[in-house]
């Protein structure tokens, strides 16, 4: 949830959402209030408070993007928010109650199916791998990889040090789903190495996560990043784009601080 509410997507929902509920203001007769006058009164400063809202969230959501912008297909959430805003607050009886309770309903039952699954950050390491030591009878690496709680999760893993690999998952969604689409959401799951699979400590899939897979189009996809010439004191750090491809990085500065050549 943490990293969700760092993603800009959730902050372009809440300026759409504002943005909508402006509209159902503009929309609504004075005349079909109890108090006309006093809905004509106070429908400028609600309306005043509402537009910074909405430039409050498209500001942060803009500090939350890359350096490249917000990219295009993340316009589908400040729609989506226009309309949750406009129809739920323009029609409270007829839309509005049934949308709050089915957001409420698909809230819970999201983070229950998502909480083992971590949001991209382009611009920050997801993971991050260090050779400790490297000899004829293999390779001890320590992993630091994000958790489904934000925080980071530090294992050693000993494997042959030929063929070393990260296996990853990524949650991935049809175009219906055109929200979750431009969310890239991973875990990483293994080491991988010439013997086989070594598996990481990260949370099972959960009842929820299988409802959330038996969705039609819904499924997952399997990466695995090589770790190239891994050396002593090798540090590797791991990001997930924003497309879903994970790029790896050796950082030379480490093993010079390490004192290795």
């Amino acid at each position: 949830m943490y990293k969700l509410i760092q993603h800009p997507l959730f902050w372009l929902f809440f300026a759409g959402f504002c943005a909508g509920a402006v509209i159902a203001l503009l929309t609504v007769r004075p005349e079909s209030r109890a108090d006309p006058r006093k809905f004509r009164a106070r429908r400028p400063a609600k309306i005043y408070l509402l537009l910074t809202g909405a430039v409050a969230c498209l500001t942060i959501g803009l500090f939350a993007s890359a350096p490249g912008g917000i990219p295009l297909r993340f316009l589908s959430s400040p729609f989506a928010g226009v309309l949750s805003g406009g129809l739920g607050l323009r029609f409270k009886k007829a839309a509005g109650i049934p949308l709050l309770a089915l957001g409420i309903a698909a809230a819970a039952a999201g983070t229950a199916a998502l909480s083992g699954w971590n949001v991209a950050d382009p611009r920050a390491a997801a993971a991050s791998v260090i050779v400790l030591s490297l000899d004829e009878s293999g390779a001890s690496l320590s992993v630091s990889a994000d958790g489904a709680d934000a925080h980071k999760r530090d294992q050693i893993v000993r494997v042959p040090a030929a063929g070393l690999r990260v296996k990853t998952e990524f949650l991935v969604f049809p175009p219906p789903y055109l929200v979750f689409r431009a969310i890239p959401l991973y875990r990483f799951v293994a080491i991988l190495a010439s013997d086989g699979e070594h598996p990481l400590e990260t949370a099972g899939p959960s009842a929820w996560e299988q409802k959330l897979l038996a969705l039609p189009g819904v499924r997952i996809e399997t990466v695995e990043t090589e770790l190239p010439n891994p050396r002593l004191f090798s540090l590797y750090a791991l990001t997930i784009d924003p497309q879903g491809a994970v790029l790896v990085s050796e950082k030379p500065d480490y093993r010079a601080r390490a004192g290795v050549q």
